[in-house]
């Protein structure tokens, strides 16, 4: 789910469903090997690292990350399921 991480999973799916309404197909959970372009730079296809090759005017790229954060573990923080640090506002 885009930015279910970050905003919840409720405000994700209304993401989805806004883009995948308007015609954006997302490809959750794949990887891509190579992007193709065109001869003035813009981008034609992208290939999949399963060998999939998609047809594409746009190609908006995340990565999540997961926070190192073991050493930290037994320090006292309040610590976040996912292993992030809990923050004040000001962090």
């Amino acid at each position: 789910m885009p930015l279910e991480r970050s905003l919840g999973k409720e405000v994700g799916a209304l993401l989805r469903k806004d883009h995948t309404d308007a015609g954006v197909k997302i490809l959750a959970k794949e990887n891509i090997a190579s992007i193709n372009g065109n001869q003035d730079k813009s981008v034609r296809s992208i290939i999949l690292t399963s060998g999939r090759e998609v047809e594409v005017d746009l190609v908006v790229f995340g990565k999540g990350v997961t926070p190192a954060t073991e050493f930290l573990a037994n320090v006292g923080l309040d610590m976040q399921q996912d292993g992030g640090v809990s923050c004040n506002p000001f962090l």
